[in-house]
């Protein structure tokens, strides 16, 4: 019988164990583990499992803010070129995606270089971060970038283009 005083050593000491028995049979030995530490892990792995939620939603949330500020100021500061493009007749639907396209190929390149760099660095630190993970993040700010620049561009489409060449 061996017992165990902390949590963080229980599969350090379980593996010396077994590494002293010689790699015994399964029905020679047996590992009981206190219902507390079960529910301890579960209970851990859910609060860990809500920040890791929390965070992400307030990351995108003020990535909305951003991408929606930094669109509209782009907007505003090419307004004559979009109202160019208006009067040239390009339709609003086409200027409306060219304006979330002008956001989304630099986000895709920023999204793909820190999901690469943080798996990197996690993958060195010997905790690598699942494929799947990172694909399913970079879908999900794309798709954050993609809405939160969709109403600037609804707006600079809207405008009268004669209105925006006239003005200085």
């Amino acid at each position: 019988m061996t017992i165990v005083e902390s949590i963080v050593r229980a599969d350090l000491s379980r593996d010396g164990v077994l590494g002293i028995l010689g790699d015994p049979s399964a029905d020679d030995v047996s590992i009981d583990m206190p219902s507390g530490l079960g529910l301890l892990d579960r209970v851990a792995a859910g609060e860990v499992a809500e920040h890791n939620r929390t965070t992400l939603l307030a990351a995108l949330g003020m990535g909305v803010v951003l991408v929606s500020a930094v669109v509209l100021s782009d907007v505003l500061l090419n307004r004559s070129d979009l109202g160019r493009r208006r009067a040239l007749g390009i339709s609003r639907t086409d200027l409306t995606l060219l304006t979330i396209l002008r956001t989304f190929v630099p986000a895709t390149a920023g999204a793909v270089a820190a999901a690469a760099g943080v798996g990197v660095f996690y993958w060195y630190a010997g905790t690598p971060i699942p494929v799947s993970i990172s694909v399913s993040v970079v879908v999900l700010t794309l798709v954050t970038v993609m809405v939160s620049a969709l109403f600037p561009a609804l707006w600079a489409s809207r405008r009268d283009p004669v209105s925006v060449l006239r003005t200085p």
